[in-house]
């Protein structure tokens, strides 16, 4: 079966991703039946998807000025059920944007996630804000409810994939009243209408089968230097290369990230 690869890039921030993967050209048949995965398979597969996403808007829409949030409640605002939880949280974030309006801060971006501590019941949210230009105490103050914890949000040369991974855990399929060892029942991420989409292109045919071969077998951290030829301006950082028994392809998701100073860059490499 003949194919071409194509390259879809996604501009997220100081980072690019590039899946890379065969497009089949169809037969005068039209196309044949897609082949089934495993429902643990297709589970992966939807996890690593919703990973990815997650990750590009997170580095599309913020940068290591912003903070990554967790939000507790106490024993004297303890929400019944999810529905005042959900009430609670609505609230806190209007009281940041009239906040930051007040003061004349840019309008409120946000993304977070709201679990439930299976044992005890007690609800908490992590929550990426782009609140970095306010003091913390007035974050606290704002919040009201119990604990906060205040972090920066940190990026690294692969950038928050980490992190990604904490706030697309899924949620559990126990009922949060279970007694178990203290799993925490997660739900679904939310975040603000105004996040920025990662800006996104395709090019067919540029690689062919034999270039694509070539780089599936680098390992997830080698290869560095062919990427780096491909993507001019980019530093590597990872690529998940994958092999399909199937259809005989060859998939590659790679992670690079902007040269900010190419003469450091030059030099520590010894050009």
């Amino acid at each position: 079966m003949r194919c071409l690869y194509r390259e879809k890039k996604y501009i997220c921030g100081e980072y690019i991703d590039v899946d890379i993967y065969p497009v089949f050209s169809t037969s005068r048949g039209g196309r044949g039946k897609k082949a089934k995965c495993s429902s643990a398979a297709q589970e992966r597969l939807n996890q690593h998807n919703r990973e990815k996403k997650f990750s590009r808007l997170v580095m599309t829409n913020f940068t290591s000025s912003d903070l990554c949030i967790h939000l507790t409640y106490n024993g004297d605002h303890l929400p019944g059920n999810d529905e005042a939880v959900k009430k609670q949280f609505r609230n806190f974030i209007a009281r940041l944007k009239r906040y930051r309006k007040k003061h004349g801060l840019p309008s409120l971006k946000y993304m977070s996630v709201t679990e439930r501590g299976s044992r005890n019941g007690r609800y908490h949210h992590h929550t990426i804000v782009n609140c970095g230009d306010m003091p913390a105490p007035v974050l606290v103050e704002l919040w009201g409810q119990g604990y906060v914890d205040i972090k920066v949000l940190q990026f690294d040369q692969c950038g928050v994939e980490g992190l990604s991974r904490y706030f697309c855990k899924g949620r559990k399929k126990k009922a949060a009243t279970d007694e178990d060892i203290g799993e925490t029942i997660g739900y679904s991420w939310t975040c603000s209408r105004n996040l920025d989409k990662p800006i996104e292109s395709k090019r067919d045919g540029r690689l062919s089968a034999r270039k694509v071969k070539e780089l599936s077998s680098f390992g997830e951290y080698d290869g560095n230097l062919e990427y780096e030829k491909l993507y001019p301006g980019y530093e590597f950082s990872q690529a998940k290369p994958f092999y399909n028994d199937i259809n005989g392809g060859f998939y590659i998701s790679l992670r690079m990230r902007e040269i900010t100073n190419r003469k450091l860059t030059k030099k520590i490499r010894g050009e």
